[in-house]
């Protein structure tokens, strides 16, 4: 889509865990990443309405679902909450 991309990398702020930054005209504008029962959208905030095209952003979103796989820790947590 004309000015939006994604790059993988990883978060220094989180143990080096690959996340998904959202670009829009080379500008950060949102991240994907993994929380501790699934996938975080941090979109950040701005002076400017953006529209994301919604079938890229669909799209994106799949594919975070299975590169950015739960760690076994998370897993865990994920589990014990269903089982309260």
């Amino acid at each position: 889509m004309l000015g939006w991309a994604a790059d993988y990398t990883n978060d220094p702020n989180n143990d080096y865990e690959l996340v998904i930054e959202i670009l829009y005209n080379d500008l950060d504008v949102g991240m994907i990443c993994m929380g501790e029962k699934g996938l975080v959208l941090k979109w950040y905030a701005s002076q400017v309405d953006i529209n994301v095209p919604l079938d890229w952003f669909a799209n994106l979103l799949s594919k975070a679902r299975t590169d950015l796989k739960l760690t076994p820790k998370k897993i865990n947590e994920v589990e014990e909450d269903k089982s309260k």
